[in-house]
């Protein structure tokens, strides 16, 4: 039976037709062949289609490369490196004419100091990466500038450097714009520490200059007060004198007088008797006034507030001013007595002023503590004091402004509503203030 199959196999070959187990075979190849051929011509065009991709990006890469504002370049590392890519800005960035005469300079040349790219090279060879690293580079024709150059090292599958890839922007405009701002505030910094030593000797020289007017004041405060203070006891001394040896021959011959008056026979010489004793006596009254106005003896006998009672007394009845007086108690063992003095002469002086130059007919007189202060004021209801007069002064003015400097006190005129002056007088209390 398999023989004669194998029989009717071959005679079917030998009669030009083909089995069917082998058409099927090479159907099979047939499809397959087909499917090779689709496949091929697939990947053709997916080729075609990624070259196509590829020419379009490095046209673009060319022509970003090429337009870009910045340089770009590609070297080789190493101490002297190679050039292998640039573009047209780092060309005409150091005055080359072409590319091809810029690849063909050693990048070490570019370097102002060679020896700064062997340091560059070993750096980005260790890290990596540079960024923005200000350098000094050379152009063609020798001329020097700044360039910031950010850099990367670029390697094989294998780890090894192939080449780097940087960017170099021309920075010396700005390089020179902070050099000119370092200059300037070099300057300034400069200009402000001469100023300030000038002003420093300044101050010192300010400051010794202040000190010895504080000397000079205080010298002239210390002979202010021995003037006063000679004056009242020149006052003193005139007013005992006055008082004890011309107060005594005056009283003696009023006595005479008196003696004459009666053992003249003649009314004649009788009158002329009394005449000269009215003079005499009126002539004693006067050396009382005189001498009570040089010294107070009230004032050193029975202190401040009498002295002031008996000065007040003898103004009205000297001169017809109406005094209204408020003598507030105070201690007299809390006013020194050279501060008592001042207080004094200040009523003293204020109250002459009123009757010489005021025209009042009316005036007070308070004395009072406030706190840890004297305070006396003086007020008339007379046509009052001009400004000008009031800020330059007389000599009355001056001195009792410098009797309140003496007891560390001040003094104010001022107007006194509706009409007249008003004196201020403050004096501390306090005894580390005060004059002893």
């Amino acid at each position: 039976m398999a023989a004669h199959t194998m029989d009717d196999a071959q005679n079917n070959q030998e009669n030009g037709k083909v089995s069917p187990s082998r058409g099927q075979e090479q159907s099979f190849m047939r499809e397959r062949i087909r499917q090779l051929e689709l496949l091929l011509r697939e990947e053709t065009a997916r080729r075609e289609r990624a070259d196509a991709a590829v020419r379009e990006s490095e046209s673009d890469f060319r022509t970003l490369f090429n337009n870009v504002p910045v340089g770009l370049y590609r070297n080789t590392p190493g101490d002297r490196g190679k050039f292998i890519m640039a573009n047209p800005a780092i060309i005409a960035m150091f005055g080359f004419e072409s590319e091809s005469e810029f690849l063909a300079t050693s990048v070490a040349d570019i370097y102002a100091n060679p020896e700064k790219r062997k340091q560059f090279s070993a750096k980005l060879s260790a890290t990596g990466r540079v960024i923005v690293e200000p350098l000094k580079l050379r152009k063609k024709n020798g001329e020097l500038f700044w360039g910031a150059v950010t850099a990367n090292a670029v390697r094989d599958e294998q780890g090894a450097i192939k080449f780097f890839d940087g960017i170099i922007e021309d920075i010396t405009d700005r390089v020179r714009a902070r050099e000119e701002l370092e200059r300037y505030k070099a300057n300034l910094e400069q200009a402000v520490f001469e100023r300030t030593a000038e002003l420093m000797r300044a101050n010192r020289e300010l400051q010794s200059e202040i000190a010895e007017r504080k000397r000079m004041q205080k010298r002239l405060g210390e002979l202010s007060e021995s003037i006063i203070s000679l004056q009242e006891q020149e006052r003193a001394n005139l007013s005992r004198e006055l008082h004890d040896e011309l107060g005594q021959q005056l009283t003696a011959l009023r006595l005479e007088f008196d003696a004459m008056k009666k053992q003249a026979p003649e009314l004649a010489a009788r009158g002329f008797a009394e005449s000269l004793s009215g003079m005499v006596e009126r002539i004693t009254e006067e050396l009382r006034r005189i001498c009570k106005g040089l010294r107070p003896s009230v004032l050193d006998d029975l202190g401040l507030c009498a002295a002031i009672g008996a000065l007040t007394r003898d103004v009205e009845n000297r001169t017809g001013l109406a005094l209204d007086i408020d003598l507030a108690p105070i201690s007299e063992h809390i006013v020194p007595p050279r501060v008592a003095i001042h207080v004094y002469r200040v009523l003293q002086e204020s109250l002459n002023n009123i009757v010489k130059h005021s025209h009042a007919d009316r005036a007070a007189v308070r004395l009072e503590q406030r706190g840890e202060k004297l305070v006396l004021t003086v007020e008339d209801n007379g046509r009052g004091m001009d400004a000008a007069r009031a800020e330059s002064g007389g000599f009355g003015i001056i001195g009792m402004a410098r009797r309140a400097e003496l007891c560390h006190g001040r003094i104010a005129l001022e107007p006194n509503a509706p009409h007249g002056v008003r004196v201020t007088l403050e004096i501390p209390l306090d005894p580390d203030s005060a004059p002893d």
